[in-house]
Order: structure tokens, then C-alpha cells, then sequence
């Protein structure tokens, strides 16, 4: 009976020690149990990734192909810009001298630009002289027509009307014209 209260006494001893252990032990698990879950959500975004580069995959190949392709050719042309650089190059100074004005032709350059600068004088001065023979025109217009009277006024509407009326008949025949020679093409086609 002793042996037996020795025992029951070492069972609640061992039960104590487990119920003492046990919340480190769960603090334990739920520490591992949010590790798993992280590395879960890793792992299904590494898998997500590897699909999207497993979707890219035929793609690069093609182009990758293509650009093996296409290498040579650049590389041709390369090349064929290097020697047209190198050619224009020394082409630079015999070009860089044809386009120097010499004494010359500067001296000439120089005589153009002022006969330019005179004859642009001379059209101001043209112009002038016009605005003002037009101003005078118009003044000289109105005093004949008022010096008419109102007959004269009435004569000339009466012009003014039958020169808008000839030009409008001017037209109709013109496009008459138009429309006969496009039909003789199209009855031509056909």
C-alpha cells in the first residue's frame, strides 16, 4: 500500500510536470503551426510563379530564335555603318572646303544682300505710293457716282447685278462642261 501511495504520489508528480510542460509545448505548436502556414503562402507563391514562367518560356524561345536569326544581319549592318562612317570621315575636309564661301563669293554674297535690302526699300515705298492711288481711286469713284446721282447709282446696281448674273452662268457652263467631258470618259470605258 505504500508502494502504492508511492506510485500514486510519482503519477500525480508526472501529471503536474506534463500539465506544466503542456503550455510551453502548445506555445511550441502554434509557433510551428503559423511557420507551416507561412511557408504554405510561400509555397503557393513560388508555384504561382513558376507558372507564370513556365507561360513565358515558349515565348522567349520564339523570340529568342528570332534574335539568333536577325543577329547576323545586324551584325552585317554593323559592320556596313562602320565603313560608311569611316568613308564619310575622310570625306569630312574635302566636303568641310566646299562649303567655305572664299573671298569671292563672300564679297558677292555681300553685294546680293544689299541690292536686296534697296529693292525691298523701293517695294515699300512701291507700296506706299499704291495705297495711297487706290485711296485716291476710290475717292475719285464716289465722286462720279455721286456727281450721277441717283441714276447712275441705279445704272450701276443695275451693272453690278447682270456681272453677277453672267458669273453665275459662267459657272453653271463650266461645270456643265465638266459633267459632259466625264460622261464621255465613262460612256469611253464602257
Amino acid at each position: 500500500s505504500i508502494i502504492c501511495l508511492v506510485d500514486a504520489r510519482k503519477q500525480q508528480q508526472q501529471q503536474q510536470r506534463q500539465k506544466a510542460e503542456l503550455p510551453s509545448m502548445d506555445v511550441d505548436f502554434q509557433a510551428l503551426d503559423k511557420e507551416a502556414q507561412k511557408a504554405g503562402e510561400e509555397l503557393q507563391k513560388c508555384r504561382k510563379r513558376r507558372r507564370e514562367i513556365q507561360k513565358l518560356i515558349p515565348q522567349l524561345t520564339k523570340q529568342l530564335k528570332s534574335l539568333i536569326v536577325k543577329k547576323p544581319k545586324l551584325d552585317l549592318e554593323i559592320e556596313s555603318c562602320d565603313t560608311t562612317r569611316e568613308t564619310l570621315t575622310e570625306r569630312l575636309p574635302e566636303l568641310e572646303a566646299g562649303c567655305q564661301l572664299s573671298k569671292k563669293d563672300q564679297a558677292k554674297l555681300e553685294d546680293l544682300e544689299v541690292v536686296v535690302e534697296q529693292r525691298q526699300k523701293e517695294m515699300k515705298a512701291a507700296e506706299k505710293q499704291c495705297e495711297n492711288l487706290e485711296k485716291e481711286q476710290k475717292l475719285l469713284q464716289k465722286a462720279i457716282l455721286d456727281a450721277g446721282g441717283p441714276g447712275l447709282k441705279k445704272q450701276q446696281a443695275k451693272c453690278n447685278k447682270v456681272l453677277k448674273n453672267l458669273q453665275e452662268r459662267q459657272s453653271d457652263i463650266n461645270k456643265a462642261k465638266v459633267e459632259v467631258k466625264t460622261s464621255q470618259k465613262k460612256v469611253k470605258k464602257a
